[in-house]
């Protein structure tokens, strides 16, 4: 039990350099949104973490901190488990994005098919040289 503890302490401190990219990446679009979005989870996490080692792992229950372990693994469940739909949601909207793109683009290839006129409406117009 206390080696899955251990272990579940070194994958809470994994999911900030898996955010972030991810979070980077999603917004590579909109450059205001990614500014607010990674100063805000950065702001958060400062700020959890500035009071969280210190009320969570008190140094009076060393090295059995029960409660401490207890209160890490759901952050650890709940980090994960907002990736995974946060990861979820990505793909979707790029896959709608993707299908708007294709659609977009076989509308520009119809409407410039539709353009062309029969080959019988075509008059040329022959400007003589003096």
């Amino acid at each position: 039990m206390i080696v899955a503890c251990y272990y579940l302490l070194g994958v809470s401190a994994a999911i900030t350099p898996i955010l972030m990219p991810f979070i980077n990446m999603a917004l590579r679009d909109d450059a205001e949104a990614r500014a607010i979005t990674v100063g805000g989870m950065l702001t958060a996490g400062w700020a959890v973490f500035s009071f969280y080692p210190i009320a969570v792992f008190p140094v009076v229950e060393a090295p059995r901190w029960t409660k401490g372990y207890a209160v890490n693994i759901c952050f650890v469940v709940g980090c994960w488990a907002s990736f995974l739909i946060m990861q979820y949601m990505y793909k979707k909207s790029e896959a709608r994005k993707e299908r708007a793109f294709a659609d977009a683009a076989a509308r520009d290839e119809e409407d410039s098919l539709s353009d062309r006129k029969p080959v019988q409406d075509i008059k040329e117009v022959v400007e003589e040289r003096k």
